[in-house]
């Protein structure tokens, strides 16, 4: 069922059309400039949405367990994403954020089927676990190096492997985050300042054989092509971690490893940032 709401209507209220499981396609007309809190949350059918230009905020919880949301333009006036807005909308795959953006609250995307986030330059604050369980997300890009992001923002997303954080380390230090974006920072080398690239560098030389388990395990190309690219693995190791990538089949990451062994310029002390 498509619900529109009339021209003229200001405001959706708080909870106005929570768990109503028949709604299919939503169109709020450029009158409204208001969204409640948890205003179609639990919307199960619910498919599209077509929100109104002039929309500066999504409220907290708005469009909540909407599993089957796969289509919603935001507005280039939005200016505020808040706490959960889409949490739990795993047929959501693509959103295209609009360049006015500047804040995402906890958890908005939890567990949302994003495969990318592009983040426009203007947005200064990711909440805690904005992105957390995004299990299809497999690349970020975040352009501002003071952009705040909270605590596991990208927590438990198994398939990110390649992106841009300009800010380098962000929240809590936990071995998971450190390893998490020592291994995107791999991806983006050149894209980091020093002080970054000195963190992440002094990270992997400390715990080499972690961040190589996880990228074997994981079968890590981008990680791995920044590594070999950097040379920042002890030479007497290489030969086993051609052996265990062989083993598992890993053609592509087994190559740069054996380009390291062959480089006759190679050391543990030569490369250049």
């Amino acid at each position: 069922m498509k619900k529109i709401i009339p021209y003229g209507t200001e405001a959706i209220g708080d909870g106005a059309f929570s768990d109503d499981s028949e709604i299919t396609e939503i169109e709020l007309p450029d009158t409204v400039f208001s969204i409640g809190e948890e205003a179609f949350y639990g919307c199960t059918a619910l498919r599209s949405v077509i929100l109104p230009r002039g929309l500066t905020e999504i409220s907290a919880a708005a469009f909540a367990g909407c599993e089957s949301l796969k289509e919603i333009t935001l507005p280039e006036a939005l200016v505020r994403i808040s706490d959960g807005a889409f949490l739990g909308c795993s047929s959501l795959r693509s959103v295209t954020f609009p360049s006015g953006l500047k804040e995402l609250g906890d958890m908005a995307f939890w567990g949302s089927g994003l495969i990318s986030a592009d983040l426009p330059e203007n947005v200064s604050y990711i909440g805690e676990r904005c992105f957390w369980e995004c299990k299809d997300l497999k690349s970020v890009f975040i352009p501002n190096k003071d952009t705040i992001i909270g605590d596991a923002a990208f927590g438990e997303c198994e398939s990110l492997m390649s992106g841009f954080i300009a800010p380098g380390y962000c929240g809590k230090t936990d071995n998971a985050s450190l390893l998490q974006y020592t291994l995107l920072w791999c991806t983006s080398t050149g894209l980091h300042d020093e002080a970054v690239s000195v963190k992440a560098t002094d990270y992997i030389r400390a715990n080499e054989p972690l961040v190589m388990e996880h990228i074997l395990k994981r079968n890590i190309i981008p990680a791995m092509s920044g590594i070999a690219r950097l040379g920042l693995l002890k030479p007497e190791n290489i030969r086993k971690y051609v052996s265990e990538a062989s083993a598992k089949n890993e053609r592509e990451i087994t190559a740069l490893l054996l380009g390291m062994l062959k480089d006759a310029k190679y050391t543990d002390t030569e490369f250049d940032l």
